[in-house]
C-alpha cells in the first residue's frame, strides 16, 4: 500500500506524456517530412529523459514502502537479543529468563543466640510472549520462584515452585495475578524489605491510560478479609462478594515521580463466628514516590493510612479489623511509613540508608498478645560487577511491640548473590 499519492500521480501524468510523444513520433509520414529531422531528434530526447525521470520516481517510492514495512514491524516486536526464542509464527516472539540468587541471612536477638541459614528460594523463572494482533499487542508474563512448600535441608533443600506472575497484557487492559495496584511505586533499593511494606500480588482485572505527564489506573482485585477475634486468633471468612477497588495517579518528571492510591474494601464475615453474618466498608489511601538528586542519587518515600490496610501491608503484620464473640466486626485503623535515601558512590556500587514505621489503633476487643506497632532501620552496600549480577551486603535493625507493650528487638546481617539470564 502506498503511504503518498504524489510519486503514483507524478507517474501517470508522465505516461501520459510519453504516449503522446509516440504518438506525434508516429504521425503520417507526409507530416514527418525531411525539415522535421531536427525536432524528431529533440522529440526522441525529451522522451528518454521522461523514461529516466519514471526510473527515478519508481525507485524512490520503492524504497519509502520498504521503510514504512520495516518501521511497522519494528515498533510492534520487541527486540530479539539475549534470551529470546522465535516461535514457528510470523507475529509472535517468546522470551526465557530467570535468576539465580543465593541469600545468606545470620540473626541475632535479645537473648544474643545467633542463628545462620542459606537459601536459594528467591532464585526465579519467567516466560514472555509478545503477539501482533488486530487490537494491538498482546502479552503474556508467567513468572514462579521456589517459595513453595519447603525442602528438607537436612538432605536435598528441595523447595517446590511458587507462582508469581501469570497475566495478560492487550493495550490499556491487564487480566491476571500480579502486583496490586496500591503496592508502593518506589519500593527501597534493599535486599530485606523494610517493615512498613504495602505490597500484595493477587489477581486483579486493571484499565491504565497513560499521558505525557503521568498515568491514570483503576483495579478490581481479589478480596480477603482477615480478622483478629478475642482470643487473638486470626480469622478468614470465606465468602466475600465484592471485588477490593483500587485507583491510582501517578506524576512523572524531571525531578521524579509521585503517585497517590485509594483502596476500599469490603470486610465480611459470613457466619464463621457465633454464626453471624456482618461486614464493614472501609478504605486507605497512599502517597508514595522519589525524588531526584545530584546525578543519580534518590529520596524515596511511602506513607499510608487507614481503616482496610490489614493484609496489604507489612506482610499482614496487621488484620484489618476485630470480630467479637458476638460476630461483629469493628475496623483498626493503622499507619505505615518509610523513608529511604539512595547514593551512587560510583557507577556500579551504591548504597540505601532507610527507616520504617508501622502502628496500628487497636481497641478492646484485641488481646494483648497482638502487634500494635514496629521499626526497622537498615544499611546497606551492592556492587554490580558484571552486567546483568549483584552482590550485596545489608545490616537489618527491626523492633516490634505487643498490645501489652512487651518489645522484642532482632538484628540480621545479609549477604545476596544473584545473576539474571
Amino acid at each position: 500500500m502506498l503511504t503518498k499519492k504524489e510519486p503514483r500521480e507524478n507517474f501517470n501524468f508522465l505516461l501520459i506524456g510519453l504516449l503522446l510523444i509516440n504518438g506525434l513520433f508516429y504521425i503520417s509520414p507526409a507530416i514527418a517530412s525531411a525539415n522535421d529531422a531536427e525536432e524528431i531528434k529533440l522529440l526522441r530526447a525529451q522522451m528518454q529523459m521522461m523514461m529516466k525521470r519514471i526510473d527515478e520516481l519508481e525507485k524512490k517510492q520503492s524504497i519509502k514502502e520498504e521503510q514504512a514495512i520495516a518501521k511497522a514491524v519494528k515498533q510492534e516486536m520487541p527486540k530479539k537479543g539475549k534470551g529470546v526464542i522465535d516461535l514457528m509464527s510470523d507475529n509472535t516472539t517468546l522470551s526465557v529468563g530467570g535468576r539465580i540468587q543465593m541469600n545468606t541471612f545470620y540473626d541475632w536477638d535479645d537473648s544474643k543466640q545467633g542463628h545462620l541459614f542459606y537459601n536459594v528460594r528467591d532464585s526465579r523463572l519467567w516466560l514472555k510472549s509478545r503477539t501482533r494482533t488486530d487490537y494491538g499487542l498482546l502479552s503474556a508474563t508467567l513468572e514462579a520462584d521456589f517459595f513453595g512448600s519447603d525442602g528438607d535441608e537436612r538432605t536435598s533443600n528441595s523447595h517446590n515452585l511458587r507462582l508469581r506472575h501469570a497475566y495478560l497484557q492487550l493495550g490499556s487492559i491487564t487480566i491476571g495475578q500480579t502486583n496490586s495496584l496500591f503496592n508502593s511505586i518506589a519500593a527501597p533499593d534493599v535486599i530485606a524489605a523494610p517493615i512498613d511494606d504495602v505490597f500484595v500480588r493477587q489477581p486483579q482485572m486493571r484499565w491504565t491510560e497513560s499521558f505525557d505527564w503521568g498515568k491514570l489506573a483503576i483495579s478490581l482485585e481479589q478480596p480477603e478479609s482477615t480478622l483478629t477475634d478475642s482470643s487473638g486468633n486470626r480469622v478468614t471468612p470465606g465468602t466475600d462478594r465484592f471485588p477490593d477497588l483500587v485507583t491510582r495517579l501517578t506524576w512523572r518528571g524531571d525531578w521524579g515521580e509521585s503517585s497517590v492510591a485509594a483502596l476500599g474494601r469490603e470486610i465480611r464475615n459470613d457466619g464463621v463466628v457465633a454464626d453471624v453474618e456482618d461486614e464493614a466498608y472501609g478504605g486507605a489511601l497512599s502517597l508514595s514516590g522519589k525524588f531526584l538528586f545530584f546525578d543519580y542519587d534518590d529520596l524515596r518515600y511511602g506513607i499510608s493510612y487507614g481503616n482496610a490496610l490489614g493484609r496489604y501491608m507489612a506482610g499482614n503484620f496487621f488484620n484489618v479489623g476485630s470480630i467479637d464473640d458476638q460476630g461483629k466486626i469493628q475496623l483498626i485503623p493503622a499507619v505505615a511509613a518509610h523513608i529511604s535515601y539512595r547514593h551512587w558512590w560510583n557507577e556500579s556500587i551504591r548504597s540505601s540508608f532507610t527507616f520504617a514505621h508501622v502502628q496500628a489503633e487497636n481497641n478492646g476487643v484485641v488481646p494483648a498478645s497482638s502487634n500494635k506497632m514496629g521499626q526497622s532501620y537498615s544499611a546497606n552496600l551492592l556492587w554490580i560487577p558484571v552486567e546483568n549480577s549483584q552482590l550485596g551486603l545489608e545490616y537489618l535493625y527491626q523492633r516490634t511491640e505487643l498490645q501489652s507493650g512487651v518489645a522484642s528487638d532482632l538484628s540480621r546481617l545479609l549477604f545476596k548473590a544473584s545473576y539474571d539470564f
